[in-house]
């Protein structure tokens, strides 16, 4: 044991061991404003807001790609030492959403929102691996499960350990989004006929009076004028309109290997894709002009 001449110079050790040790963690702690992928430890899953530009969308584990705009968070100094997680590709904080189902979802940036305010808590003996901590309830902590479930946790079951990886050279505004012809709100048709008020012709006025519709107007029309778009068609469907097959304009193409469906109909009730009912809200993306499916709905 080291021997002091005086008490003094004992509390003068003190001091300068604790000076030390606090210095020696704050530099060990990743710096603020620069960017970090998260990693769960455990399962070897990063954090991902699911490329997903909305309020209110939940966190999930994902394959570990740095170059991904939805893996990579900055660390904001909230103050007090404490930190919010931020995506500044996205331009939205981490919430813990402890007012509510206790399971961190994406939110405006509020440093002042006791739910995004975190402390980072070192691992002993694990190089950059840190416990998120809620800086206002110490019980809490993120978590990430094996199936990439991201909760807020109780218990230190490994769960909650996150390596912090340093994405260097990072730049913003790495969300690149192709705008296709029907998210641009200016194209409304394409090789469209020139509109017009509804009417249906018929040979002459003797024909049209002839015809049951000129008294039943809710009646299909019976005229030599008129060709009906019902009927069996050929139908070939694609999960992404990104995957369809665009030579299908062509004269030549050859449709033999496509299916037949009725028309009109709904071809999610004829065993295509499957059906979604929604009667509030939508099962795209808050992020005009650019169409993507919620997370809940891809693959369904």
């Amino acid at each position: 044991m080291k021997q002091f001449p005086n008490s003094r110079h004992r509390r003068l050790w003190v001091v300068l061991s604790l000076w030390c040790m606090s210095t020696l963690l704050a530099l060990a702690q990743p710096a603020v404003d620069k960017y970090y992928t998260l990693t769960a430890v455990n399962h070897n899953l990063n954090l991902s807001n699911g490329d997903s530009p909305s309020n209110n969308s939940n966190y999930e584990g994902a394959k570990p790609d740095p170059t991904a705009p939805s893996q990579v968070f900055q660390l904001l100094d909230a103050g007090d030492g404490t930190f919010v997680i931020y995506n500044s590709n996205y331009k939205k904080a981490m919430d813990l959403a402890l007012n509510g189902p206790k399971k961190p979802l994406q939110w405006d940036l509020n440093k002042s929102n006791p739910n995004q305010r975190l402390s980072l808590e070192p691992v002993q003996g694990k190089k950059d691996v840190y416990r998120l901590v809620s800086a206002v309830h110490s019980m809490y902590l993120l978590s990430m499960d094996a199936k990439g479930d991201v909760y807020v946790g109780y218990g230190t079951d490994g769960n909650e350990l996150f390596r912090f990886t340093e994405v260097k050279d990072w730049k913003e505004g790495r969300v690149d989004q192709v705008q296709t012809e029907w998210q641009n709100e200016a194209i409304f048709a394409i090789n469209k006929e020139t509109g017009r008020a509804t009417f249906m012709p018929y040979a002459n006025s003797a024909a049209l009076k002839a015809d049951a519709r000129f008294k039943k107007a809710w009646l299909d029309p019976n005229s030599t004028e008129v060709k009906s778009l019902n009927g069996t068609w050929k139908f070939s469907y694609a999960p992404d309109a990104a995957k369809r097959d665009t030579a299908f304009v062509k004269n030549d193409y050859n449709t033999a290997a496509w299916d037949n469906i009725e028309v009109p109909s709904c071809w999610e009730m004829k065993g295509y894709d499957k059906p979604v009912y929604v009667n509030v809200d939508y099962i795209f993306e808050d992020n005009p002009p650019y169409i993507k499916l919620r997370k809940e709905y891809r693959g369904k």
